[in-house]
């Protein structure tokens, strides 16, 4: 029996590079590649990827979820524009209690759900082992942002509050809803700029878009 897998994309631009070719999709809806493999574009933010992500796994209860999109990274002497990465774990910085020193998770007494707070392990190794997906690219630590960073010293705060590599603006939650939904996940990104550095020099989307469209041999 075939997995039924679902790739989830934040926008349109990313699930037609992964493609390779041109796809018409409404936000929210599913284009179907084949018997066995989905496509859903949430739009970006915690808010879409959560509802519509929750909202379309009753409806095809696939086996795998599929998160795969650019991102941006903290280090780009490691982790350099165009390439691949696979995220080991998904944090969420902005839950807590703002303070002159930065968000305080501790202060907040209300947990999020429980056995998951915001900080979630996405155990790649063993989801690749279980579906057999012979993917080698280095595992990273992963921030999901409602506001990107859009200056240096940002940046380098988060970098070092929350020791990570990329930061992107769905994964959390969409790991959360796979959590709650018992559905395995899988997050995929391709690296598209320097976190918090507006010189364009620093940005290749297209480089990362290129990336993308070579993940499709892994599972297509």
């Amino acid at each position: 029996m075939s997995h039924k897998i679902l790739f989830v994309f934040a926008t349109l631009k990313e699930a037609k590079s992964f493609l390779s070719k041109k796809i018409r999709v409404s936000q929210g809806e599913l284009y179907r590649i084949n018997a066995s493999n989905w496509i859903l574009v949430t739009g970006i933010s915690i808010l879409n990827s959560i509802l519509f992500l929750s909202l379309t796994i009753p409806k095809i209860k696939p086996s795998l979820v599929v998160n795969l999109g650019i991102a941006g990274t903290f280090s780009p002497s490691i982790y350099s524009l165009g390439s691949t990465v696979i995220c080991k774990t998904e944090i969420w910085p902005e839950l807590g209690i703002y303070t002159p020193a930065g968000v305080n998770r501790k202060l907040l007494k209300f947990p999020l759900w429980d056995t998951i707070d915001n900080k979630i392990d996405l155990n790649p190794t063993k989801i690749l082992h279980k579906f057999q997906l012979n993917l080698s690219f280095p595992k990273v630590t992963s921030l999901t942002v409602s506001g990107v960073s859009g200056f240096e010293k940002q940046a380098q705060t988060l970098k070092k509050a929350f020791q990570a590599d990329i930061e992107n603006m769905e994964g959390f939650a969409l790991a959360y809803a796979c959590y709650i939904l018992k559905v395995p996940f899988l997050e995929i990104r391709t690296i598209s700029n320097v976190v918090g550095v507006k010189d364009k020099k620093f940005w290749d989307i297209a480089k990362a878009l290129s990336s993308l469209a070579k993940l499709k041999e892994y599972f297509l």
